[in-house]
């Protein structure tokens, strides 16, 4: 059986490729007439978005070099596969270098990965299909919705469990030049829950991309910080940088909470706790997100926000009360 295509549907029609698109994937406003001219046409036609039993085919856009090289990247695309395959349907991994493969394969949707605002409304406003974004901004005026980790509830978490064991000086660790959604989204949470608490001074401390500067180590024992949040994913080389230019003990002299990566935060020593990504909800409200996008199913959308998981070790010291 031939393949329909919008321009197929556009020529039985009479509208124009890029409005049938845009009827198909409910990214835009269009008239009643319009919408319902291409709706029967794609109808007539047999268009694979009217069959109950045919396969969907995502396309995922991530960041390119990041297979095989980031713990996170693998984690999340990893978890993206398994929940589209177990759903029954199909994708395909584009770099985002090469997202012109686009030109050339009949996707139904994407799901981007790539952290880019800028290219992925550039996408979208060419080739007009539903997109989802994890970890990084929507834009609904866009058509673009989003699926992230809950970064205000786990700074928050993270600073009542030191709390509870008896910490007031509380410092985190911020990359301030980061546009990173997640990094900026940790360091406003800190922010607004130290606004929250009133007597607490703010204790923010500077962590570059070519490491932890032995200054900020120095701001940091002068402080007299007992409690350090560092609310990213760090390897052990990134660990024993961290932990070495501080010179003191984990969790003796300094109490450490991170964000977990599983091929360190169990293995370092001590053992840290950590807050972990839940990469298989991620996944799956992504991909039922823009299943529902796809399906036009637009009555009760919403961006959707995942907690963290919490893993208690045995770097947090509890504090004579």
């Amino acid at each position: 059986m031939k393949k329909v295509t919008m321009k197929s549907i556009a020529a039985a029609c009479g509208h124009s490729p890029s409005t049938v698109a845009r009827v198909l994937n409910g990214t835009s406003y269009s008239s009643k007439d319009t919408r319902e001219s291409v709706l029967a046409a794609a109808r007539k036609l047999g268009y694979r978005h009217f069959s109950r039993h045919s396969k969907l085919l995502w396309g995922v856009i991530f960041e390119n070099g990041n297979i095989g090289i980031g713990n996170y990247d693998n984690l999340l695309l990893n978890n993206l596969l398994m929940k589209i395959q177990g759903s029954g349907d199909e994708c395909i991994f584009i770099p985002d270098t090469q997202m012109h493969l686009l030109d050339r394969i009949s996707c139904d949707g994407i799901l981007s990965v790539f952290y880019n605002p800028e290219k992925e409304k550039k996408l979208l406003a060419e080739y007009s299909l539903p997109m989802v974004v994890i970890n990084e901004y929507s834009l609904h005026s866009e058509g673009i919705w989003s699926v992230t980790s809950d970064e205000y509830d786990a700074v928050y978490r993270a600073f009542s469990f030191f709390q509870s064991k008896g910490h007031s000086k509380i410092g985190i660790l911020s990359r301030l030049k980061d546009e990173n959604y997640s990094m900026k989204h940790r360091d406003m949470a800190y922010r607004e829950i130290i606004r929250r608490y009133g007597r607490i001074q703010p204790r923010i401390f500077s962590w570059d991309s070519d490491g932890f500067p032995s200054s900020e180590a120095k701001n940091i024992r002068g402080n007299g910080i007992t409690a350090l949040l560092a609310p990213m994913e760090m390897n052990m080389g990134q660990l024993s940088d961290l932990t070495g230019k501080l010179g003191c003990r984990i969790p003796e002299d300094i109490s450490l909470i991170a964000w977990e990566n599983s091929e360190s935060s169990l293995f370092f020593h001590p053992p840290v706790t950590t807050f972990s990504q839940d990469y298989k909800t991620l996944a799956h409200e992504a991909v039922e997100l823009l299943r529902k996008l796809y399906r036009r199913q637009f009555a009760g959308l919403c961006n959707i926000k995942v907690p963290y998981i919490f893993h208690e070790r045995k770097s947090v010291k509890t504090l004579l009360k």
